[in-house]
């Protein structure tokens, strides 16, 4: 309303300076509005709230109005579509320390690929004789795998205990997807 009167005194040509600025700012305020106010009615907000974030509204529709359709393929990551199989082994071990070697499968390269953002390593401890995985569930986020190697030192006190390892991949996106878990590696703390 404060739009329709402000442009009736600039459409006269009988105004001000300060008339034009004031029908600038209720125009922006008719398109743009206050995104907090729950009661605000402002074109972009409505449009937002009503038609493209409503999951009623189709692809198809949205094109029809005009609105802009996100591409979900490049927001969203790879989803279950494109994982990658991950294979981890500890290369070599000295006191207190595990050189661990994280390959995908099918590649000579360490080179993260471009779908990807990083390559997560998770860590579980049983004693040494244990000859099976611990449930996924015991594990914990241990540090990010760097040109395809992860060197993980231990504190004296898991000396002669066995080190379970396993990776994931998360992948770009506005959401955080990930891929399946990898092999479970593991070795003897010395």
């Amino acid at each position: 309303m404060q739009w329709d009167s402000d442009w009736a005194i600039v459409s006269s040509r009988i105004c001000t300076r300060a008339d034009r600025v004031a029908m600038r700012h209720a125009r922006k305020m008719y398109e743009n509005g206050f995104r907090f106010t729950p009661s605000d009615t402002s074109l972009r907000l409505f449009i937002g709230r009503y038609i493209r974030n409503n999951p009623k509204v189709t692809d198809s529709q949205k094109k029809e109005l005009g609105i802009t359709v996100p591409d979900w393929a490049k927001s969203s990551g790879p989803g279950l579509l494109q994982t990658h199989e991950l294979w981890g082994n500890v290369m070599y071990g000295s006191h207190l320390m595990h050189f661990n070697s994280i390959t995908i499968a099918g590649r000579r390269s360490h080179a993260l690929d471009e779908s990807m953002k990083a390559i997560m390593v998770f860590i579980a401890f049983t004693d040494p004789f244990e000859q099976s995985a611990p449930p996924i569930e015991s594990f914990a986020y241990d540090g990010l795998v760097k040109r395809g190697r992860y060197t993980r030192s231990f504190a004296p006190e898991h000396e002669s205990k066995r080190a379970w390892y396993y990776a994931k991949a998360m992948y770009n996106g506005r959401t955080p997807t990930y891929s399946a878990p990898s092999n479970f590696w593991s070795a003897c703390i010395m």
